[in-house]
């Protein structure tokens, strides 16, 4: 069964994104589409064994309740326990790899499962790390589509939203070149998390005000640096930017996975996972 899984994903992953040049070799992308195999066998056969091989441990999942509408969020370790119980339903899911993007030892994945029994389907915005050897995701921010009325699907994002979360993915930029704490905190979620590796400590996982602090606290005054949004990805309620940040001073160029939520009426960023390249100048910036 894995190895029809994983001719899947490599189907999927030729064709949706052919052409695409990534910064990494190719054992790294194999690796991520095998780490992304694992979590769709886990949803398959309802195992936390094969789930176990995809997550990291800390791994977060985030999305918005249909009920309030508020944001909700849970640790992997209860995924874990909701697939071994007894009533998870078993049965054949599709998977599509819409985007895959590689940049170091940060990555992104855009996925779609379909739910054929209830015409259902599952966008999953994953964010990966790679952790020592092993790609494993850290964050997980989703958006269930139920069947679509009429035929049109209601996973499509207006341009009103999408200049929305693009606004805040400038203020939180522009604030960030500043070291204007209050206009990142106004950016970011009050419960967003920041991955990263740290080459001593390894994973690294900060909250908003610990990372704002941390940041605005360091010495020197603005920063030198241009920026770029690469691309936006969106479906219903939750989005994935990446922004690619060079720092003329350092000579460096930091990339971030940005995963957003729409509470109400307002983009926050909740994840941020990224990779930090020293001197490396990507063309265009």
């Amino acid at each position: 069964m894995r190895k029809n899984l994983f001719s899947l994903c490599c189907t999927a992953l030729l064709l949706c994104v052919g052409g695409q040049a990534f910064s990494t070799g190719p054992e790294d992308k194999q690796a991520i589409l095998r780490t992304l195999n694992y979590y769709f066998e886990a949803v398959n056969m309802g195992s936390s064994a094969e789930l176990r091989q995809a997550y990291h441990p800390q791994a977060t999942f985030a999305f918005i309740d249909k009920q309030s509408g508020k944001l909700s969020q849970m640790p992997v370790s209860d995924f874990f326990a909701l697939i071994d119980r007894d009533s998870y339903i078993k049965y054949e899911r599709r998977l599509e790899i819409k985007q895959l993007d590689i940049s170091g030892t940060a990555a992104f994945a855009e996925t779609v499962i379909y739910y054929d029994r209830n015409g259902k389907e599952l966008h999953d915005f994953l964010s990966l790390l790679k952790v020592g050897e092993q790609w494993r995701i850290i964050s997980r921010v989703s958006y269930k589509q139920h069947a679509a009325f009429y035929g049109q699907p209601n996973w499509e994002v207006s341009a009103v939203d999408v200049e929305k979360i693009e606004k805040t993915i400038r203020q939180y930029v522009k604030s960030g070149s500043k070291r204007d704490g209050a206009g990142m905190k106004a950016a970011l979620h009050p419960e967003a998390i920041m991955a990263y590796l740290d080459d001593i400590q390894g994973l690294r996982l900060q909250s908003r005000d610990a990372y704002v602090a941390g940041y605005t606290a360091k010495e020197g005054g603005a920063f030198k640096r241009r920026y770029r949004l690469s691309f936006v990805r969106a479906a219903g309620n939750v989005a994935l930017a990446k922004v690619e940040i060079y720092f003329r001073d350092y000579k460096a160029t930091l990339t971030d996975y940005l995963s957003l939520i729409k509470e109400g009426d307002e983009w926050k960023i909740i994840r941020k996972v990224s990779n930090k390249e020293r001197m490396k100048y990507i063309s265009g910036l």
